[in-house]
């Protein structure tokens, strides 16, 4: 039985940061540094000015580990798809529940930024990145054969380099994205955004869905 309901976030207190891989040591690095510092700063006797916390890569780099762009996420997204296809309210709305539900999850480059659009949250940066994600040979965007628009699916070459980044997070924050994913996939379009309406209200403030409450 298909469920309506949306994957439950993560908790928001439970820390998602993941050391696998050489490319995240020097975070690990840092971290320890940063926590022995810490215990030995309590027994420095309380002289002269208090010197500024070195706050450098915290809230960015421990939230997640390796570096994680918005085309890394969409390519981990359509890979956790083992390359079926998503439409664009998919594809929209995953990458909105993700980023929503996972704070920092992006934290290389610019975020997304969702606004309440015609049928929901919409970001124009995901089709960008998408056809990014295309030049690069790790997506495929071709017409639907059921409507005037096109679908998204990641490649051979996208699927392995999509569960690279996916094996390179926590695996609480990898499982996530692909219950999201496999959520949204099993939805057709209304089912997608009344769910999204019903969990986020402030997104339907511009909507022209017929379906949607006042």
């Amino acid at each position: 039985m298909i469920s309506r309901r949306i994957p439950r976030p993560l908790d928001k207190a439970f820390p998602i940061c993941s050391f696998k891989g050489a490319a995240s040591l020097k975070w690990r690095n840092w971290a320890l540094t940063t926590l022995v510092r810490s215990v030995l700063s309590m027994w420095e006797p309380r002289v002269g000015p208090a010197r500024k916390k070195d706050t450098t890569h915290a809230a960015s780099t421990c939230s997640i580990g390796s570096p994680v762009s918005r085309a890394d996420l969409i390519l981990a997204l359509l890979a956790s798809a083992s390359g079926r296809s998503y439409s664009p309210a998919q594809l929209q709305k995953t990458v909105f529940l993700v980023t929503r539900n996972v704070p920092g999850l992006v934290n290389e480059g610019p975020g997304f930024d969702f606004q309440p659009y015609d049928y929901g949250p919409f970001d124009k940066a995901v089709y960008q990145e998408a056809e990014v994600l295309k030049q690069a040979g790790n997506a495929e965007i071709v017409p639907s054969p059921w409507g005037r628009w096109v679908t998204y699916a990641a490649t051979q070459a996208g699927i392995e380099r999509g569960e690279q980044i996916l094996n390179g997070l926590r695996g609480e924050t990898a499982q996530y994205l692909r219950q999201v994913s496999a959520w949204a996939l099993s939805q057709s379009f209304s089912s997608l955004v009344k769910a999204i309406y019903d969990m986020y209200p402030e997104m339907k403030v511009n909507s022209i869905f017929k379906d949607a409450p006042a």
